[in-house]
């Protein structure tokens, strides 16, 4: 399910003590514009038949491709 993700190997780091969903969003669309197209073909697959099922989705996405790792 995973796309073949190409120039986003940039890592940003902000002095501010707390950023949401929309600082991350806005921070992606201003430092790489390829980014948005990318993950405007992802999202579709996570659509479900509801907001629930959405959720779950993405969820479960998170759960299976990342891992924490306290600072």
């Amino acid at each position: 399910m995973e796309p073949a993700y190409q120039g986003i190997d940039v890592t940003y780091r902000s002095e501010a003590q707390r950023a949401d969903n929309k600082d991350i969003r806005d921070l992606l669309f201003s430092l790489v514009p390829q980014a948005r197209a990318q993950m405007a073909k992802m999202a579709k697959s996570f659509r479900g038949r509801n907001e629930e099922e959405t959720c779950k989705k993405i969820f479960d996405y998170i759960v299976a491709n990342f891992s924490y790792v306290a600072d």
